[in-house]
């Protein structure tokens, strides 16, 4: 959650920095003196060294170092002035009263710069922590941002707050760093002039500050700091030189920047960074995964290949017409092979294209209902003599998916259902709406699965006897486990759950859960 923040304004410098702590003093000690001129003639000037401390002590609470020594000064010389004989001039006449005079102002001035150092370092340590909290809130605001120039652009704002701008901006694209930045291959913003363009990338590349006040190009209209982080410069930031500053102030204000400048190098260093790691683990689980696919593939798919095989070889060498049961016998054969091989291609090229995520998965509306009828059809043609029982509500529902993938994935979750239960058992399909969400479950009544299994259910290559299922379940096995994985990416992909639990009276129930749409177009896709 961001945070409010109150944007500080630089103060004025020396001694009349704060006037209101001015005219604190003033109050303090023209009170102290009004007392000291109504108790004249009653008490002797010795009685009103009391009150002299005091007003030096309480001034000094809202005091700086410098003010609280002008006043003290100031103050021993009016006092001496008014009430030190002889009055109404700066002699005193006997050496006690020097004495008292000159231990009077030392006391009070030590207690009172004392007080005035004390409160000095309190504001320090406070305004120090005031810095902390603007760089968090800062880095908070750059981790919400997704791309270098929406980053630059919260920069530009704390910025603006403080008076600074315009800003321009130079960052480079480059992970790991490169040396050499170049106006065609860095991210330029604000679009600066060309003499701007040449300072922000010498700055950059040369990773030090230059234009006024940092002893390089001191001629120059512009400042230029560099995005310092780790020892290598992240870009760069040019901003006009201030007016009407004192030279203090202007040291203020560049710190102040040079310090946010350094929160956007340490975001974007990390920002680059995980882009960096994010591709390299990428490229790792799609080469992985290649891998796997393709030693998987030369072990898994010899099974259907070789049947195939022998099956045609015995048509080739058949000197006699074949019955024709036996002909039937043959074709169905190579049929459930064919389509075998043609569902566990199409699992693996699936699962490589989520496991990639390049491109983009298309998404369109559809009709859930739609999605299930299809699903539905395919099963009874599959497996003909199968009960499958579907339940649709009858309002239409509508999903932004990916029709073709969704299919797929019930698909397979089905056939794993017919491959793990009795012939005689019925397998279900069943949508409905709960809440915000749309869920498909799939039903069946086979041996359910083991609470230590199911974590693994959705791993890759994950079959029945691999996972320890008993033998007179994993024999039903088909393909190389990569049906329920498919299914999973297929729902991440999706931004939806996929949970298998177990049924009551044996079996097992997958459930899908997947978010209703925040907007849907008006009627059916065509």
């Amino acid at each position: 959650m961001s945070r409010t923040r109150t944007p500080r304004r630089l103060g004025r410098d020396g001694f009349f920095q704060a006037p209101e702590s001015i005219r604190w003093g003033l109050g303090i000690w023209g009170l102290g003196f009004a007392i000291m001129i109504a108790a004249d003639g009653h008490l002797g000037f010795r009685d009103f060294t009391g009150i002299l401390v005091a007003a030096s002590c309480l001034a000094s609470l809202r005091l700086t170092t410098l003010q609280t020594l002008v006043f003290n000064i100031a103050g021993l010389l009016s006092f001496n002035w008014l009430f030190v004989p002889p009055r109404y001039t700066l002699d005193i006449h006997h050496k006690q009263d020097v004495a008292l005079v000159l231990m009077v102002f030392a006391s009070g001035a030590l207690i009172s710069l004392l007080t005035s150092r004390l409160r000095e370092l309190l504001q320090a340590e406070r305004h120090v922590a005031d810095e902390t909290e603007d760089q968090l809130q800062l880095s908070e605001q750059l981790l919400s941002q997704h791309t270098p120039q929406d980053k630059f652009k919260v920069l530009e704002q704390w910025a603006a707050e403080q008076g600074i701008a315009p800003l321009h901006g130079l960052i480079s694209p480059h992970w790991p760093y490169r040396p050499a930045l170049h106006a065609h291959t860095a991210v330029v913003i604000n679009k600066p002039n060309k003499t701007a363009l040449r300072g922000l990338i010498a700055s950059c590349n040369e990773i030090s500050e230059q234009g006024p006040l940092t002893g390089r190009h001191e001629s120059s209209s512009l400042l230029y700091l560099p995005l310092k982080s780790g020892g290598r410069a992240w870009g760069s930031v040019a901003y006009a030189a201030p007016q009407g500053l004192t030279l203090n102030q202007q040291l203020k204000q560049m710190g102040q920047l040079k310090r946010w400048c350094a929160v956007l190098a340490n975001d974007l260093e990390r920002w680059y960074t995980q882009n960096a790691l994010d591709r390299v683990q990428q490229e790792h689980r799609s080469q992985q995964l290649r891998s796997t696919l393709l030693a998987a593939i030369a072990h898994d798919f010899r099974t259907p290949l070789a049947t195939l095989l022998t099956t045609v070889g015995q048509l080739r060498n058949r000197q006699q017409p074949l019955p024709v049961a036996d002909a039937q016998h043959l074709a169905v054969t190579l049929s459930d092979e064919i389509h075998h091989l043609q569902k566990m291609s199409e699992n693996t090229l699936q699962l490589a294209r989520l496991e990639a995520s390049s491109p983009p998965i298309p998404m369109q509306w559809e009709s859930l209902q739609e999605i299930c009828g299809t699903v539905a059809q395919q099963f009874r043609k599959a497996y003909p003599a199968r009960t499958l029982q579907v339940t649709l509500p009858a309002e239409p529902l509508l999903m932004e998916c990916n029709a073709v993938l969704l299919a797929q994935a019930l698909d397979n979750l089905l056939d794993n259902a017919a491959n793990y239960s009795g012939a005689d058992q019925p397998v279900e399909l069943q949508l409905a709406v709960e809440g915000d969400q749309r869920v498909l479950r799939v039903l069946d009544r086979g041996p359910g699965i083991p609470d230590a299994i199911k974590p693994r259910v959705f791993d890759l290559f994950a079959r029945g006897a691999d996972l320890g299922l008993p033998e007179d379940v994993s024999r039903h096995r088909t393909g190389f486990g990569l049906g329920l994985a498919l299914c999973k990416a297929v729902a991440d992909a999706h931004h939806s759950t996929l949970r298998i639990s177990n049924r009551d009276g044996g079996g097992s129930i997958f459930v899908w859960r997947l978010p209703s749409p925040t907007h849907a177009p008006d009627g059916l896709p065509e």
